[in-house]
This record gives C-alpha cells, structure tokens and sequence, in this order.
C-alpha cells in the first residue's frame, strides 16, 4: 500500500534592512516596485540560507533550487551594475537583468501554483524506500568542510562566468542540454570509473546558467543519496568529489 503523507510548507523567513520576509513576499514587492533589486545583498541573503541549511540533518532540494536560481541571477545583476558598459556589445532588444529577474520570479509563482496541485496527486501514490541498515543515517557527507564552502565554490564560479560574459556578444538562447537527473546519471557513471574527482570538473565553459544549476542541483542530490562523498583538504583548496567508501579504502 503506498503511504501517504500529509505534508505542510514551511517558509523561510529572510530579514534584510528593508525586506522580511519569504520568497513569495520578494516576488509581490518587487512586482510592485517597493523595494530595489540594488538593495538586495545575496551575500547577506547566502549567510541567512546557510545557517537554516545546517540547522537541517537533510537539504531540501526544492528549496536548494529555488535559492541558487535567483541567488545566481542576482550576482549576474550585480557584476552587470559594477562593470562599464561596453557600448560595441549592446543589444536595444537585449533583456534587462532586473526584468529577467522580475519574470522569473513571476514564471516561479505560476510554476509553484501548478505543482501544489500535481503534489496532491503526487503524494497519494508516493513510495518510500527503506534506509539501507548498513548506513548510519542519510545525511550528506561533507568531510573536513561545509555546505556553506560547497555553495562559495558554487558562486564564486557563477561569478567568475558571469564576468567572461560580459564581452562576448548574446547568442540565440538554446534549450537546456541535460535536465537534472540526466546530470545525476553522468555523474554516477563518471565518478564510477574514476572513483574520484574535482568538483570543477563537473562545469564545462560553455554551460550556460540554467545547465550549471541542474548540474549543481544533482551534485546535492548524490551527496544527499550518499552515491558520493565531499571534502577539502585545505582552505580555499580544490573541493574532491569521491565515490562513496573510496576514501577509507584508500
């Protein structure tokens, strides 16, 4: 018989100077123009999401995503609004950050107000798999650093893309090349046959934004899964992706 579970939303709560709030209360104030995307502090917003991460014993890949999609196009905003303008390379029908940032907070709302409905479906059919009894407990594995370094490593390379971008000419948009669990799949089958990897290595230089989220997202994933293992072995080092049970072996 499959198990139902009733499950009710939590909101996080952010306090920044002028703002408090959840994500749905960000998208209705920037909507109506009451507060600046300029006044928007994503590392105050990062430090805050953190500490409620650790607080967690698992990640909650919903929320993990929608944090590093709008966390990640806010830095785009911000490395935009600190660089000249290099006039060669403007586009009179390119998007403005802020708008895009506006309708994909907007996309988000109508995308949230869908999947309440198909959760309700979903949850009556959900199965649950036991634990396996040879793992201690399903926490992500994180060895000698945080989640907190994990997601630096996250955006100081969305940062450091960000800026390469900016002199290279918009092209066409193009669909997404992989979705999360195809990402997942590549992983395993990579880290399966090198038992061990860097943690940069999993982003190609032509990824776009969407396709470094997905894979971000489902290196959470198989931390989550205990597929693999994560550590750092000196400050500000290289982050070593490692097949679980690989590390001890050797």
């Amino acid at each position: 018989m499959p198990e139902i579970v009733e499950q009710k939303e939590e909101f996080f709560i952010y306090r920044l100077d002028d703002f408090e709030g959840p994500l749905d209360l960000l998208l209705h104030l920037v909507k109506e123009a009451k507060i600046e995307i300029k006044n928007i502090f994503v590392s105050n917003i990062t430090e805050q999401f953190l500490s409620h991460m650790e607080q967690l014993e698992t990640i909650d890949m919903e929320k993990a995503a929608e944090f590093v999609d709008v966390a990640s196009t806010l830095v785009e905003i911000k490395v935009k609004s600190l660089l000249p303008k290099m006039e060669e390379f403007i586009i009179e029908d390119e998007e403005d950050p802020k708008e895009r940032l506006i309708r994909q907070l907007e996309e988000y709302n109508l995308f949230k107000e869908a999947g309440e409905k198909l959760k309700q479906q979903e949850n009556v059919y959900r199965f649950y798999k036991q634990p396996d009894p040879k793992v201690s407990d399903s926490r992500v594995i994180l060895k000698s650093m945080s989640l907190g370094g994990l997601l630096d490593a996250f955006s100081s390379m969305m940062h450091k893309i960000a800026l390469q971008k900016q002199a290279i000419i918009p092209k066409t948009i193009i669909k997404d090349r992989f979705t999360v669990a195809e990402k997942i799949d590549q992983i395993k089958d990579i880290i399966s046959v090198k038992k061990t990897m860097s943690f940069f290595e999993l982003f190609e230089s032509d990824f776009t934004k969407s396709e470094m989220i997905n894979t971000f997202l489902a290196l959470l994933e198989l931390l989550r899964l205990r597929v693999i293992t994560c550590y750092q072995a000196t400050l500000f080092g290289d982050i070593i992706l490692t097949k679980t049970g690989e590390q001890d072996e050797n």
